[in-house]
């Protein structure tokens, strides 16, 4: 949580000399320069948010904890502690390991929590864009974009990209060993200075 704050607050910062970088051939934007006020509002929606987001982890974390067997939570914990002192982590092979050694209605149990908190961590996302223009309505939307979408800051959300579906070994290794990315794959890449 301390990270995103930290990311967010940089970004913030950093406002004035992302405009001194612009491509000086492409246009500038026409909307209003966002006021010190306007960026506390945007950093304490982000900051609630990202709490939000914290709980639905939490939550999920404790379901697929709830879901295992002792045994396998101490497999788990073996794995995961041996990924992090391993000279060179083979995160693929622990995740199969821990994958086979799983109950039909474990790994199910794991995927329905994983499942269950990437809906709500969507939903929480639409929430916090819909706050945020609700706030600002004079402020374009941020840019969703996946990895073949367009360039240029704005949203990235893990959503929007064709991947892979993960299995339960997978998803157990990543929430242990914090191996996911932070607000559930939401980052702000190019901040709120695109508005100034």
């Amino acid at each position: 949580m301390k990270t995103h704050a930290l990311i967010l607050t940089i970004a913030l910062a950093a406002v004035p000399f992302t405009a001194l970088a612009q491509d000086p051939a492409s246009p500038a934007p026409q909307h209003s320069p966002l006021t010190e006020t306007q960026r506390q509002e945007i950093f304490s929606t982000f900051k609630t948010f990202g709490e939000k987001e914290r709980q639905l982890r939490d939550q999920a974390r404790s379901r697929m904890l709830a879901a295992l067997t002792p045994e396998h939570k101490q497999l788990l914990a073996q794995m995961a502690g041996q990924l992090a002192i391993a000279e060179k982590p083979d995160r693929d092979a622990a995740a199969k390991q821990l994958d086979s050694a799983l109950s039909a209605s474990e790994r199910q149990a794991v995927l329905a929590a994983n499942d269950k908190f990437r809906t709500d961590s969507k939903a929480l996302h639409d929430q916090m864009r819909a706050q945020i223009q609700s706030q600002f309505p004079n402020m374009p939307p941020p840019e969703v974009r996946g990895p073949g979408g367009p360039g240029g800051p704005g949203i990235h959300e893990e959503g929007t990209r064709q991947m892979r579906t993960r299995t339960a070994g997978e998803i157990l290794l990543m929430t242990a060993t914090g191996g996911g990315r932070g607000f559930g794959g939401f980052m702000v890449t190019g901040g709120p200075h695109r508005y100034r």
